[in-house]
């Protein structure tokens, strides 16, 4: 796939699930089965292009490791809040790690 003036896709997890919602359905989570298949199959699509993609979503080990797989060149992780929260140098610490190991 190559589309000119466009460098990268980037996929919003809870909006993309939010998208799939039913009428009357109050909201889907980006965890749910059927949610993550959507994802799988997207990862799929965009792994066969010429253009990378990421993902922007709150960090964990299972997060990274399931998007790796699917293909995903970068990661936008955490907001504000998380940061204060938690540090960003645990997050750029823990994240190193998960790269170094695959």
């Amino acid at each position: 796939m190559e589309i000119p003036g466009i460098n990268s896709f980037v996929i919003g997890l809870s909006n993309f699930a939010m998208s799939m919602c039913r009428p009357n359905e109050k909201r889907l989570a980006a965890d749910n089965p059927e949610v993550k298949e959507k994802f799988d199959e997207i990862g799929r699509i965009l792994s066969k292009g010429l253009i990378p993609f990421g993902v922007s979503s709150i960090y964990s080990e299972s997060f990274m490791n399931e998007w790796l797989d699917r293909g995903a060149k970068w990661f936008c992780m955490n907001f504000d809040i998380h940061y204060l929260a938690n540090g960003g140098r645990e997050l750029r610490q823990n994240a190193e790690r998960v790269l170094s190991e695959r």
